[in-house]
């Protein structure tokens, strides 16, 4: 007996596996000039899913983070309609991205994975 096809379109190679999936990056200048009470809020989500969140409010600086399997749970527990619940919110997350840059100048949305490390473009 063959492999089972299940009919998945494999995922597409990422061209910086290794680097952060997602970053937004808010400096204190964005923030004041936005009315945000923060300073320097950083959010990320590093190749294995984990994700922490940083910043200073209110003078304090406060750091939370919790694991990729964390925040996938919620998305497993829906088995077979996990994969399209997953691209349905990284499809969200992508566009709520661009709007947040256009909205609030000086905002920095970046997915690192999707772009070849400076440097490793030769062979």
């Amino acid at each position: 007996m063959g492999s089972k096809n299940t009919g998945c379109k494999p995922a597409p190679e990422l061209p910086n596996p290794t680097g952060n999936q997602f970053e937004v990056h808010v400096p204190a200048p964005t923030a004041s000039a936005a009315g945000l009470p923060g300073t320097n809020v950083d959010y990320v989500v590093n190749a294995r899913g984990d994700v922490n969140v940083s910043g200073q409010i209110a003078g304090q600086q406060v750091s939370v983070g919790w694991t990729g399997e964390q925040a996938q749970a919620p998305i497993k527990v829906l088995g077979p309609a996990a994969p399209a619940a997953a691209q349905a919110i990284n499809n969200g997350t992508r566009a709520i991205g661009e709007q947040i840059q256009k909205a609030v100048p000086g905002v920095n949305v970046q997915w690192p994975q999707l772009h070849t490390p400076a440097g490793a473009h030769g062979h």
